[in-house]
Protein backbone atom coordinates (compact mmCIF):
# COMPACT_ATOMS: atom_id res chain seq x y z
CA UNK A 1 0.00 0.00 0.00
CA UNK A 2 0.60 3.41 -0.31
CA UNK A 3 3.12 5.06 2.73
CA UNK A 4 1.74 7.85 4.57
CA UNK A 5 5.14 8.86 5.82
CA UNK A 6 7.54 7.97 3.35
CA UNK A 7 8.29 8.95 -0.24
CA UNK A 8 10.37 7.78 -2.98
CA UNK A 9 11.83 9.11 -6.57
CA UNK A 10 9.46 8.38 -10.04
CA UNK A 11 12.27 8.85 -12.29
CA UNK A 12 10.06 8.18 -15.49
CA UNK A 13 7.75 10.93 -14.22
CA UNK A 14 10.90 12.73 -13.24
CA UNK A 15 12.11 12.38 -17.09
CA UNK A 16 8.53 13.08 -18.29
CA UNK A 17 8.35 16.47 -16.23
CA UNK A 18 11.90 17.32 -17.50
CA UNK A 19 10.97 16.34 -21.45
CA UNK A 20 7.73 17.96 -21.20
CA UNK A 21 7.56 20.98 -18.89
CA UNK A 22 11.84 21.83 -18.58
CA UNK A 23 11.12 21.74 -15.04
CA UNK A 24 14.23 20.08 -13.10
CA UNK A 25 12.25 19.10 -10.35
CA UNK A 26 12.08 15.00 -9.22
CA UNK A 27 8.54 13.71 -8.69
CA UNK A 28 8.07 12.00 -5.78
CA UNK A 29 5.32 9.40 -5.02
CA UNK A 30 4.46 7.66 -1.66
CA UNK A 31 6.47 4.77 -1.25
CA UNK A 32 4.77 1.19 -1.19
CA UNK A 33 4.90 -0.25 2.06
CA UNK A 34 3.50 -3.32 3.88
CA UNK A 35 0.30 -1.94 5.07
CA UNK A 36 -0.88 -4.74 7.59
CA UNK A 37 0.18 -5.31 10.93
CA UNK A 38 -0.16 -9.23 12.58
CA UNK A 39 -1.04 -10.02 16.53
CA UNK A 40 0.14 -13.68 16.78
CA UNK A 41 -1.99 -14.82 19.76
CA UNK A 42 -0.97 -18.17 21.60
CA UNK A 43 -3.09 -19.81 23.56
CA UNK A 44 -1.39 -19.75 27.04
CA UNK A 45 -3.12 -23.12 28.47
CA UNK A 46 -0.95 -25.84 29.77
CA UNK A 47 -2.07 -28.26 26.58
CA UNK A 48 -0.31 -25.75 24.44
CA UNK A 49 3.33 -26.41 26.41
CA UNK A 50 4.26 -29.38 23.84
CA UNK A 51 3.26 -26.72 20.77
CA UNK A 52 6.08 -24.19 22.45
CA UNK A 53 8.74 -24.77 20.06
CA UNK A 54 6.38 -24.73 16.80
CA UNK A 55 4.83 -21.72 18.22
CA UNK A 56 8.19 -20.17 17.99
CA UNK A 57 9.28 -21.14 14.90
CA UNK A 58 5.95 -19.72 13.61
CA UNK A 59 6.45 -16.38 14.84
CA UNK A 60 9.83 -16.62 13.13
CA UNK A 61 8.42 -17.93 10.03
CA UNK A 62 5.87 -14.35 10.02
CA UNK A 63 8.59 -11.88 10.82
CA UNK A 64 11.03 -13.64 8.19
CA UNK A 65 8.37 -13.90 5.48
CA UNK A 66 8.29 -9.93 5.32
CA UNK A 67 4.13 -9.86 4.61
CA UNK A 68 3.37 -7.78 7.60
CA UNK A 69 4.52 -4.67 8.60
CA UNK A 70 5.05 -5.64 12.41
CA UNK A 71 4.47 -9.03 14.11
CA UNK A 72 3.80 -8.72 18.36
CA UNK A 73 2.93 -11.88 19.73
CA UNK A 74 0.37 -11.91 22.79
CA UNK A 75 -0.54 -14.77 25.10
CA UNK A 76 -4.22 -15.75 25.61
CA UNK A 77 -4.90 -16.50 29.19
CA UNK A 78 -7.40 -16.47 32.28
CA UNK A 79 -6.88 -13.10 34.32
CA UNK A 80 -6.92 -13.57 38.03
CA UNK A 81 -10.08 -11.79 39.91
CA UNK A 82 -11.84 -11.79 36.20
CA UNK A 83 -9.34 -8.84 34.60
CA UNK A 84 -10.19 -8.63 30.91
CA UNK A 85 -13.22 -9.32 28.76
CA UNK A 86 -16.09 -10.20 30.84
CA UNK A 87 -15.68 -13.49 30.76
CA UNK A 88 -11.69 -13.10 32.39
CA UNK A 89 -9.82 -13.84 29.52
CA UNK A 90 -7.36 -11.69 28.67
CA UNK A 91 -4.10 -10.99 26.80
CA UNK A 92 -0.77 -10.28 27.69
CA UNK A 93 2.49 -9.58 25.77
CA UNK A 94 5.00 -12.27 25.37
CA UNK A 95 7.89 -11.18 26.82
CA UNK A 96 8.47 -12.20 30.76
CA UNK A 97 7.23 -10.43 33.37
CA UNK A 98 4.30 -8.09 31.14
CA UNK A 99 0.93 -7.21 32.98
CA UNK A 100 -2.43 -8.80 31.48
CA UNK A 101 -4.38 -6.44 29.79
CA UNK A 102 -8.11 -6.34 28.02
CA UNK A 103 -8.63 -8.54 24.49
CA UNK A 104 -8.88 -4.96 23.08
CA UNK A 105 -5.02 -4.55 23.72
CA UNK A 106 -3.59 -6.58 20.70
CA UNK A 107 -5.34 -3.89 18.19
CA UNK A 108 -3.08 -0.88 17.78
CA UNK A 109 -5.73 1.78 16.70
CA UNK A 110 -5.23 2.06 12.75
CA UNK A 111 -7.23 -0.63 11.61
CA UNK A 112 -5.31 -2.28 9.51
CA UNK A 113 -4.12 -5.65 11.56
CA UNK A 114 -5.19 -9.23 11.40
CA UNK A 115 -4.91 -11.29 14.44
CA UNK A 116 -3.80 -15.15 14.21
CA UNK A 117 -4.77 -17.42 17.44
CA UNK A 118 -2.49 -20.07 17.44
CA UNK A 119 -4.35 -22.53 19.88
CA UNK A 120 -5.52 -26.30 20.17
CA UNK A 121 -8.95 -25.37 21.11
CA UNK A 122 -8.94 -27.87 24.07
CA UNK A 123 -8.65 -25.71 27.00
CA UNK A 124 -11.32 -24.70 29.22
CA UNK A 125 -11.53 -21.20 27.43
CA UNK A 126 -12.61 -23.28 24.61
CA UNK A 127 -15.09 -25.41 26.10
CA UNK A 128 -17.04 -23.04 28.36
CA UNK A 129 -17.47 -20.22 24.98
CA UNK A 130 -15.21 -17.32 26.21
CA UNK A 131 -12.32 -17.94 23.76
CA UNK A 132 -15.01 -17.69 21.11
CA UNK A 133 -16.17 -14.41 22.99
CA UNK A 134 -12.96 -12.94 22.56
CA UNK A 135 -12.41 -14.01 18.90
CA UNK A 136 -15.91 -12.54 17.86
CA UNK A 137 -14.95 -9.30 19.42
CA UNK A 138 -11.87 -9.19 17.27
CA UNK A 139 -13.23 -10.25 14.09
CA UNK A 140 -15.43 -7.27 14.39
CA UNK A 141 -12.45 -5.37 14.19
CA UNK A 142 -10.52 -6.85 11.35
CA UNK A 143 -9.54 -10.59 10.03
CA UNK A 144 -9.06 -13.35 12.36
CA UNK A 145 -8.00 -16.86 11.53
CA UNK A 146 -7.22 -19.83 14.19
CA UNK A 147 -3.99 -22.04 13.48
CA UNK A 148 -4.50 -25.58 14.98
CA UNK A 149 -1.20 -27.62 15.09
CA UNK A 150 -3.72 -30.97 15.46
CA UNK A 151 -3.67 -32.92 12.39
CA UNK A 152 -6.75 -32.51 10.95
CA UNK A 153 -8.41 -35.84 12.09
CA UNK A 154 -8.56 -34.57 15.84
CA UNK A 155 -10.03 -31.13 15.30
CA UNK A 156 -13.89 -32.87 15.93
CA UNK A 157 -12.03 -33.45 19.28
CA UNK A 158 -11.62 -29.88 20.43
CA UNK A 159 -13.94 -27.36 21.39
CA UNK A 160 -13.77 -25.16 18.30
CA UNK A 161 -15.51 -27.48 15.60
CA UNK A 162 -14.74 -26.69 12.46
CA UNK A 163 -17.47 -25.74 9.60
CA UNK A 164 -16.37 -26.23 6.19
CA UNK A 165 -17.45 -22.96 4.43
CA UNK A 166 -16.11 -20.69 1.50
CA UNK A 167 -15.16 -16.96 2.36
CA UNK A 168 -15.55 -14.22 -0.14
CA UNK A 169 -13.94 -10.29 0.90
CA UNK A 170 -14.97 -7.12 -0.74
CA UNK A 171 -12.20 -5.88 -0.16
CA UNK A 172 -8.79 -6.76 1.74
CA UNK A 173 -8.06 -6.89 5.36
CA UNK A 174 -11.80 -6.63 5.63
CA UNK A 175 -13.08 -7.87 9.65
CA UNK A 176 -14.54 -11.62 9.75
CA UNK A 177 -17.79 -9.80 10.24
CA UNK A 178 -17.84 -8.41 6.89
CA UNK A 179 -17.17 -11.63 4.99
CA UNK A 180 -19.76 -13.31 2.58
CA UNK A 181 -19.73 -17.04 3.20
CA UNK A 182 -21.09 -20.06 1.25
Amino acid sequence: APSRTETVLDEEATVGRIADERIWAPVLVPARTRWLDLALVIDGHRSMELWHQLAGELRALLEETGAFRDVRTWVMERQPGGQGARSGLGVRPRSPGTAARRPGAVFDGHGRQAVLVFSDCTGPEWSSGDAHRMLAGWARRGPVAICQPLPQRLWERCAARPVPVRLHAGAPGLPNTRLRWS
